[in-house]
């Protein structure tokens, strides 16, 4: 069976597609072998109708995670964007994928326009000095 984004995006609220892709994912992981088309695009999420759930990830803390995509108990599903652009604001997980099998992501970039944190690096250091050198576009600090 295909699904296809468009049908569920009359369930985006303004700039923020996340409640659309929440049941387009639903729709998806209740019927076993199918397709989910994004048909290219751009789409925006944030944390506010996002699933959550509580994982511990590596090199994270144990909380309970904000997710877009909850791939769980999926078998035999692809996610194509065909071409698609998903954005991600906030501190969101864009994918967790929890026994599930054979699941098929494919032809979509994924990005955060303003990440939650950034990286730096040391590029000289004192006794009472260090020098930093980071990615001045969009780099904030804080």
């Amino acid at each position: 069976m295909d699904f296809y984004i468009k049908d569920f995006l009359h369930l985006s609220e303004d700039n923020d597609s996340t409640l659309a892709f929440i049941e387009a994912v639903h729709a998806l992981k209740s019927n076993p072998g199918s397709t989910l088309h994004l048909s290219g695009g751009t789409y925006h999420f944030y944390q506010k109708h996002a699933f959550e759930k509580e994982y511990y990830i590596s090199n994270n803390d144990y909380s309970r995670k904000s997710i877009i995509f909850p791939l769980l108990n999926c078998e035999n599903v692809t996610i194509d964007g065909e071409g698609a652009e998903l954005l991600f604001h906030g501190e969101i997980l864009p994918f967790v994928l929890d026994n599930s099998k054979n699941v098929c992501l494919k032809n979509f970039v994924i990005d955060y326009p303003e990440p939650y944190f950034y990286q730096a690096t040391i590029t000289e250091s004192g006794k009472n000095f260090f020098v930093v050198k980071a990615d001045p576009i969009g780099c904030k600090m804080r």
